[in-house]
């Protein structure tokens, strides 16, 4: 996904997943085979989309400059954590 700067959609692909690696409790993760009827589903809702543009727009503020950027970033539950945010290599 690929959003502008003030939040909208450029491109948007979803992507077949038939494989979820999952945190398990002790530590360690695991594959879990995803579901027929998921594996063409959206991984992130409107309200995500909407935190990781706040978050992106944070850090953004924080560390300006007009080279573009890619963000890893991952879901807990509903709070979304920055990775790593590192230059567009092309």
């Amino acid at each position: 996904m690929r959003l502008s700067p003030d939040g909208a959609v450029l491109e948007h692909q979803i992507g077949g997943k038939d494989v979820a690696v999952r945190l398990a409790l002790d530590g360690t993760t695991a594959e879990h085979e995803v579901a027929t009827a998921d594996r063409a589903r959206a991984c992130l809702n409107e309200g995500m989309i909407a935190d990781l543009q706040a978050l992106v727009r944070g850090v953004e503020a924080s560390f300006p400059d007009d080279a573009g950027h890619d963000f890893q970033f991952a879901f807990e539950g509903a709070r979304v954590h920055l990775l790593q945010r590192r230059a567009i290599t092309r």
